[in-house]
């Protein structure tokens, strides 16, 4: 997803797969941030389809960090989930990427 020159790109997990249930990790990183600005994100997790609009079953702040990890149960993410990233810059300009989906999260 572009928001003026800046791209934010989901790196982990992939999408469209299942996992188990556990500690899973997310990862994304920026293309063409600009040099002197920092960047600080907030992952959006719905059980429904487009977390980054506005309807969400959980938001987390992870300031300049490009990587989350969060325990997921199949009792509460197992029916899926939709992930996506919400970026502001210290220049005010506010980004929100596209969105990766999570099948399934299983029983191990």
């Amino acid at each position: 997803f572009r928001c003026g020159d800046i791209r934010v790109v989901l790196d982990d997990p992939p999408d469209r797969c299942v996992l188990p249930e556990g500690e899973i990790t997310f990862r994304w990183h920026l293309e063409n941030a600009k040099a002197g600005i920092t960047y600080n994100y907030a992952i959006l997790f719905d059980k429904g389809v487009d977390p980054v609009d506005g309807w969400i079953e959980t938001l987390a702040v992870v300031g300049e960090e490009t990587e989350y990890t969060k325990r997921m149960s199949a009792g509460w993410w197992g029916g899926g989930f939709q992930w996506g990233i919400m970026v502001e810059s210290s220049d005010g300009q506010v980004c929100k990427s596209n969105r990766r989906t999570v099948d399934a999260i299983i029983e191990q």
